[in-house]
Order: C-alpha cells, then structure tokens, then sequence
C-alpha cells in the first residue's frame, strides 16, 4: 500500500512542474508581438539560442536611409526589467550587466560592445499596461533569467 501511494504522489508531482524555457520564451515573445507598437519604428523580438534579440528601425520609404540595430544579450545577463508609460505608449526596458550588451548596425555584420548605458527598450502600446499584460511578462521575463541561471529584478518605482 506505501508503494501505491509513494507511486500517486510521484506522478502528480510530475504536473507541477513550471513552464519550460521554450514556454516562456515563447509566450513572452508572443505577448510582446501582440502589444507591440507600430508608431513610425519597424520593432522585432525574439529568442534564439540563450539569447535575447530586439531589431530596430525607423520605416523609412528609402532603404538605403534606414536606419537599424539588432540587439543582443545573453538571458542570464539580464539584471533589471523596468515598464515605463506616458500618454503614447510604454516602454519595456531591459537592463543589462555592464559590457554585456551588443548591438550590430544593419547590413553590417559586426556585433558591438555597450558600454555606456547597457540597456534598451521595447515600445508597446498602452493596453500592455492597461490589460495587465506589463506585470506577467515581467515575472515570465524574470522566471526565464533564474532558469537560465541569472537574476533579474523589477524596477518599480517607489510612489
């Protein structure tokens, strides 16, 4: 009879386990696709082998005038996650460890170093705040950094 149960308790703790890397990512990429704001900047986000990468640029009619960046941090050196909103829209910012940080100007294909200011930002819409949505990406985006073995923090503001 303890096997029994000893068996019962084995196999339902086996559904308690937390969202996997791939789930996360995912659904954040997902929700952030979905918020994402389309005022005059061209935006991509997604993950791709244990790295966050964030494309940006101004549409521009002239392509040779465009201008671009495509992002690039390691998961686990992400250290902080901050959501900003004025009247516009928001911002989702990610911080990173210093020297952690890179950006590649499109077309060339040479990555950089920041050095300066190791973070940046995602525009959204104002419904990612007003649905909820900003909260549970913050705490999914956090999940995501302990499993790859980092640690984030949210920024809120004190008032």
């Amino acid at each position: 009879m303890k096997k029994l149960v000893i068996i019962c308790i084995t196999l339902l703790s086996l559904n308690c386990i937390g969202q996997t890397k791939v789930e996360t990512q995912d659904w954040i990429s997902e929700k952030i696709h979905e918020y994402r704001s389309s005022k005059g900047v061209d935006e991509d986000f997604w993950f791709e082998d244990g790295y966050l990468h964030h494309y940006w640029s101004i549409n521009t009619q002239i392509e040779e005038n465009r201008t671009a960046l495509n992002w690039k941090v390691k998961i686990e050196d992400i250290v902080k996650i901050e959501t900003k909103c004025s009247a516009n829209g928001c911002n989702f910012i990610i911080y990173t460890k210093q020297g952690k940080l890179f950006y590649q100007k499109t077309p060339v294909d040479t990555y950089y170093k920041v050095d300066n200011h190791p973070s940046f930002n995602v525009s959204l819409t104002k419904a990612y705040y007003n649905d909820g949505i900003s909260a549970r990406i913050e705490k999914a985006l956090i999940h995501l950094v302990k499993l790859y073995g980092g640690n984030a923090t949210i920024k809120k503001e004190p008032f």
